[in-house]
């Protein structure tokens, strides 16, 4: 939700803009994989459309990330694209279309449970995909925090790429607590650090945004998290798992992992496949 999907994001906007040209047509590009992150988590995506625009250079992510870095911050950083990688990872309860209302919220977690219990690798594996996430992220953070301290002009709009990859980050902790059954022990960490980065995202997006539009990304970002602490006791180890009517709503759906940098569950019911949603 914080962080686009650039590793699709730039190649789409630095080909389609290529491709536009070439057609003596210019180039809108548009892409499924921006989430509800800021605008300014988005200006590589420009840049590279720029770039495949008006030079003949390959669409070469690292090169991509040191051009960038040097225009924007003043000094060549080509770590910037492997803590662009990192910080995309997708990890459970961190896209919009995954947020259910307030009142659904436990029910919809119970329900995603009971599809991590059916997977192949099961709740182990998906555990060990989201460890393996949540040090991508912390070493994500450690390149923003080392190029902020380095960067000559616009330091400051590295306080959204922090803000992107530790509400990430956020949801992996969630995610995790959920999966080793430590939600309700874990629940006042999980508040305090949700209502720091609360802080946090209404300070930084009010500075961009109308009032009603950072009240909209807090619910988007936050509600459904919140909801769910609040009745961290209804997953203790006696209640963790759904209902027997969940169980059997489920029984004919088999799960497994998504490839690539994604840790969602991919579920299929019968021989139907549940299509996936743009992400957000």
């Amino acid at each position: 939700m914080g962080i686009p999907f650039n590793a699709t994001h730039l190649p789409n906007c630095f080909t389609g803009a290529r491709m536009g040209r070439a057609a003596g047509l210019g180039a809108c590009v548009t892409s499924w994989t921006v989430r509800h992150s800021h605008p300014l988590v988005n200006l590589p995506g420009a840049f590279a459309a720029a770039r495949g625009f008006g030079t003949t250079d390959r669409c070469d992510l690292p090169t991509l990330a040191r051009a960038f870095t040097e225009q924007r911050f003043g000094v060549p950083f080509p770590e910037f694209a492997d803590a662009l990688r990192l910080a995309e990872v997708r990890v459970p309860w961190c896209e919009s279309r995954e947020m259910k209302p307030p009142d659904q919220a436990a029910t919809a977690v119970k329900t995603w449970l009971a599809g991590a219990d059916a997977a192949p690798a099961g709740q182990a594996g998906l555990t060990g995909d989201l460890e393996r996430a949540a040090e991508g992220l912390a070493r994500a953070e450690a390149v923003f925090l080392d190029l902020r301290a380095r960067a000559r002009t616009n330091a400051a709009d590295l306080d959204y790429w922090l803000e992107g990859v530790r509400h990430t980050a956020f949801c992996a902790a969630f995610s995790l607590a959920l999966l080793r059954d430590r939600l309700n022990n874990e629940a006042p960490a999980l508040r305090e650090r949700l209502a720091s980065q609360r802080d946090d995202t209404r300070r930084l997006f009010a500075a961009t945004f109308p009032a009603v539009s950072v009240d909209e990304e807090l619910a988007v970002r936050y509600a459904f998290h919140e909801a769910v602490l609040d009745a961290a006791s209804v997953f203790s180890a006696a209640t963790a798992k759904p209902r027997e009517s969940v169980r059997s709503a489920n029984a004919s759906r088999s799960c497994s992992m998504s490839s690539g940098t994604g840790i969602s569950l991919a579920c299929t019911r019968s021989r139907t496949t549940e299509k996936s949603q743009p992400s957000e």
